[in-house]
């Protein structure tokens, strides 16, 4: 089952989702899922919301800090991967491989900005699960330049994936791989697993989630946005794309899905007027004192 909760406060959905890892972990293992920059402090609220002794039942990953927690209780921890100096190596081996190949890019495979640009290209396309046989064929559609080099990066794409395998392991490879790894097991069975502060998911992450809605009991996503229906140029517009993209998720998956938008828990309060406000144009004005808001000007960019 999948459930999504709503809401136009940030504050709002964590205070909701936090309750409810605690309740859950009274019946089950929880898994609270967030982007690598909010862990700490997710782990730090939830202890003081459930004590210290809900980090025996509760716990809040990342999802690449997930694929490490599987890949040690299931295997393929001990796989050696690459870093940064090692994949500029294996790409200019690849494009060195390549070059009575190519045309277009044939005299820029020595250069290190070059190279450097081409992985990040490619770990570009492995995070949207873009193929090396999709850029190839939609070069072979496009008879124009811009063919020529997507067919040609859809070959060094290719080339750079036979040498990786061949040595170690690309990291923007591991959701892929834990996605792989977690079919045809029951990883989590009696696992809740729930997510919160994405405001949008990769192809790479929902092919993960797709696999955890199939095993889990119940799957919790909060999400920033006021409902699910579309409306044009909305600040929430983004979010809400994610959420109607897990509801056919779920959808495939085979699973039920439920909705729910929750009440601001300080509908009064000035952050809670200028959340309404801000890009309404209905030029409403703020009457009581202000505590909570202020204008911050600084010099640079930077400091601010």
């Amino acid at each position: 089952m999948l459930k999504l909760l709503l809401s136009r406060n940030q504050n709002t959905l964590t205070e909701a989702v936090l309750s409810r890892c605690v309740e859950l972990s009274r019946e089950g293992q929880v898994l609270l899922l967030v982007p690598e920059q909010y862990s700490h402090e997710m782990e730090r609220k939830l202890c003081q919301l459930g004590g210290d002794a809900v980090s025996s039942r509760a716990e809040v990953l990342s999802f690449s800090r997930l694929a490490q927690r599987v890949f040690q209780e299931l295997g393929g921890s001990a796989r050696p991967v690459l870093d940064k100096g090692g994949r500029v190596l294996l790409m200019h081996l690849a494009l060195k491989r390549l070059v009575p190949q190519l045309r277009v890019y044939r005299r820029s495979g020595t250069k290190a900005s070059f190279l450097t640009s081409l992985i990040s290209t490619v770990d570009e396309c492995k995070s949207y699960r873009i193929t090396p046989e999709l850029l190839v064929q939609a070069g072979e559609e496009n008879d124009t330049t811009t063919g020529e080099r997507l067919r040609e990066l859809g070959l060094i794409f290719s080339a750079y994936d036979v040498m990786v395998q061949q040595r170690a392991e690309d990291p923007r490879d591991r959701l892929t791989r834990l996605a792989d790894t977690l079919r045809g097991t029951d990883y989590f069975k009696g696992k809740h697993v729930l997510l919160d502060c994405f405001t949008d998911l990769t192809p790479q992450e929902r092919l993960v989630l797709g696999v955890i809605l199939r095993q889990s009991p119940s799957v919790t996503a909060a999400l920033r946005c006021d409902g699910l229906e579309l409306a044009g140029d909305s600040v929430f517009a983004p979010t809400r794309h994610t959420a109607l993209a897990l509801t056919a998720l779920a959808r495939d998956s085979g699973v039920g899905m439920e909705y729910q938008v929750l009440e601001e828990s300080r509908p009064d309060s000035e952050l809670a007027f200028l959340g309404r406000e801000l890009f309404s144009n209905a030029g409403v004005t703020w009457e009581d004192s202000v505590d909570q808001v202020y204008m911050c000007k600084e010099k640079t960019p930077y400091s601010e």
